[in-house]
């Protein structure tokens, strides 16, 4: 079976759970599904736009995304929280493609 995993912003900021995350994953992929795994990182996003001296904006809960916000986004999520979850995954032993929306 094709499955989606979506792992949230909290599991990846948290090592342990990142890695409880991946374990999952390579049980899931043990058992014959074919998986692919969309993770979360605004809170990663929020903490680097501060250390760069841009605050972020929110409307109804939204983040407004600007070309600036958008280009850090990509920076964080693409250039650091997928090579995270990648990594995880990597270090038991299950192969992982890290790949964005970006990539085409």
């Amino acid at each position: 079976m094709r499955l989606v995993v979506k792992i949230g912003g909290a599991a990846v900021d948290d090592k342990t759970m990142l890695l409880q995350c991946a374990r999952a994953v390579a049980s899931l992929v043990s058992e014959g599904h074919e998986v692919a795994v969309v993770h979360g990182g605004g809170a990663a996003l929020t903490r680097m736009m501060h250390q760069l001296g841009k605050e972020s904006e929110f409307i109804n809960g939204l983040r407004v995304t600007d070309s600036a916000t958008r280009d850090m986004a990509l920076m964080v999520l693409a250039g650091g929280v997928n090579k995270a979850l990648v990594a995880a995954l990597s270090s038991i032993g299950q192969s992982a493609v890290g790949m964005c929306g970006g990539d085409g």
